[in-house]
């Protein structure tokens, strides 16, 4: 049996049979304290562990939009490009055929100029031909006509 001043000492734990000292007691609180200090160490750590998994699930995911985005970014860029070319090409296709219509129109010019030229010379021609026949006409006129008849007066312009 206990003594009395050790019965002072003896508090009961947890089981009802068995008596520790309080100084096991307060031991024995604190290992309980370290004990649920390790668990909720423990669950926490699960619960980061668990966090950096999906976070790390998160990046692999953003990551691979990324990717995506960025092949579309450089099929747009491409795309772009090319329509850039094209266009490039449409204006200078444009311009050819442009040029080229000038250079028909100013061809056909040149050539309604030199044949009006041509016709003009032509008509100048056969203008100063009829000046000379009809010279050549007075003249003879003149000189088969009675003398002292009047012969009608051409006036020149």
């Amino acid at each position: 049996m206990p003594q009395p001043n050790e019965a002072a000492n003896v508090a009961e734990a947890d089981e009802p049979s068995v008596r520790l000292p309080v100084a096991d007691r307060e031991w024995s609180g604190v290992l309980d304290i370290i004990d649920g200090a390790r668990a909720q160490a423990e669950l926490q750590k699960e619960l980061l562990r668990a966090q950096a998994e999906h976070l790390q699930g998160t990046i692999q995911e953003l990551e691979e939009e990324a990717e995506v985005i960025r092949q579309q970014v450089r099929a747009s860029e491409a795309q772009a490009q090319e329509a850039k070319v094209q266009a490039k090409r449409q204006v200078q296709e444009i311009l050819a055929q442009a040029e080229n219509r000038v250079r028909e129109i100013e061809q056909r010019a040149d050539a309604q100029i030199a044949f009006a030229r041509s016709a003009a010379r032509r008509a100048e021609e056969r203008a100063a031909a009829a000046e000379s026949w009809l010279v050549r006409i007075e003249a003879a006129a003149r000189t088969l006509a009675p003398s002292g008849a009047a012969l009608p007066v051409r006036h020149v312009a």
